[in-house]
């Protein structure tokens, strides 16, 4: 394999002599004996805060480092992500080559991911790329899905304007059991058949085009997007919608805004 190295220096670094590179003299970043792990990244390094979020490490991991646990710092707190696996607890395994891991909940900020491994997890590698948690979406199908249960039961906000603006600047609080289903099962709906949704963090005016709103999560970089039954193409712009044209008439805050995905 080539190896990793400066290539301002010219060296590529510790690799194969015969690779494409030729012999090079220049040493690159690390060990000769110690695979160079610094370059591990995510697959998709944004996720909702709630926790329970799949991610996905790549990179060149070898089996002989087995077995493996990620961790990241929340509240100042070491906090280990979820196996997925019942009875496992935080002990990854690989699938298809990459780790696959479960976020716990979490303020939104950008995290950084410590790879344990080896013997007693002794051995420790910093992963190359931030993760980053955002506010949640919401979807209708998560609501819809709280419903369904008698009035008596714990489920949570059973529509989307009986819950308050979360901009998730505080660890959530883990819901009721039935709850947590509910909303499991609510957004494997959404995510198959459905559209993310979010609400406006403020009130707004007729004819603003920048819209501050609970989460842009899953909006992508441009679209379309349905305010009060009506259309408009926007733009991302950090964690506003920019509209074109502006707001057709003034609205209040937790009205839905809701992405076009025809």
């Amino acid at each position: 394999m080539r190896g990793y190295g400066d290539p301002e220096s010219g060296g590529l670094g510790y690799g194969d002599p015969d690779s494409l590179a030729g012999s090079v003299l220049e040493r690159g970043y690390g060990s000769p004996n110690q695979e160079a792990l610094i370059y591990l990244e995510l697959r998709a390094a944004r996720v909702h805060h709630r926790g329970g979020a799949k991610i996905q490490l790549t990179g060149p991991l070898s089996d002989e480092l087995a077995p493996y646990r990620l961790s990241m710092q929340v509240s100042g707190e070491t906090v280990y992500l979820y196996s997925g696996i019942a009875g496992q607890g935080p002990d990854l395994i690989k699938r298809r080559g990459d780790l696959e891991a479960y976020t716990p909940p979490a303020p939104a900020g950008s995290y950084t991911l410590t790879l344990h491994c080896g013997p007693s997890f002794l051995t420790t590698y910093t992963v190359g790329s931030a993760l980053v948690i955002e506010p949640d979406n919401r979807g209708a199908q998560r609501y819809t899905a709280r419903r369904l249960p008698p009035s008596f039961y714990s489920t949570g906000a059973r529509f989307s304007s009986q819950e308050p603006v979360d901009l998730a600047t505080v660890k959530p609080k883990r819901p009721a059991q039935l709850h947590q289903v509910l909303d499991i099962f609510g957004r494997i709906s959404q995510e198959h058949a459905g559209s993310p949704q979010t609400v406006l963090a403020r009130d707004h005016a007729r004819g603003e085009t920048a819209l501050e709103l609970e989460s842009v999560l899953g909006f992508g970089e441009s679209g379309a997007v349905y305010i009060d039954a009506q259309r408009y193409s926007y733009t991302v712009s950090g964690s506003q919608l920019v509209l074109n044209p502006g707001l057709k008439s003034a609205q209040p805050q937790l009205s839905e805004v809701i992405r076009d995905v025809t």
